[in-house]
């Protein structure tokens, strides 16, 4: 919301798609971080024993689930989707320069939900 104020006043289309653009991002990337995590069990449930690191051991099981790294590019996207809209809708800054802002917010925010759920403090809601 301050970077709608900042970069487009008296926008409400920025003010809305910028309350709406982080949460989006959370959503989209645990639903899709945990779609690769399921993916990445296939090996597993048909019994797949490779090297042994696909084992059930007790170590196996504390690592977070696979996949997080989606976070970032779903946040790097969404940043500049809602970067291009709010520049768009900016009469005082250019649409490239309010892109590329929302675009690196975006990205950041990706990058601290991947590393996040990457050192286990993103858990599915069904092991809390």
């Amino acid at each position: 919301m301050v970077l709608a104020a900042a970069l487009a006043p008296n926008s409400w289309l920025a003010e809305v798609v910028s309350f709406f653009a982080l949460p989006i991002v959370f959503a989209a990337g645990l639903q899709a971080w945990y779609g690769l995590a399921l993916f990445s069990l296939i090996p597993r449930l048909l019994g797949w024993r490779g090297s042994g690191a696909l084992a059930a051991s007790p170590e196996l099981r504390a690592t977070p689930l696979p996949g997080s790294l989606v976070f970032v590019p779903i946040g790097s996207g969404a940043g500049g989707v809602a970067g291009l809209a709010v520049g768009l809708a900016s009469s005082t800054h250019s649409v490239w320069l309010v892109a590329l802002v929302y675009w690196l917010v975006g990205t950041v925010y990706g990058l601290v939900a991947w590393q996040l759920a990457r050192r286990g403090f993103l858990l599915p809601p069904e092991s809390l």
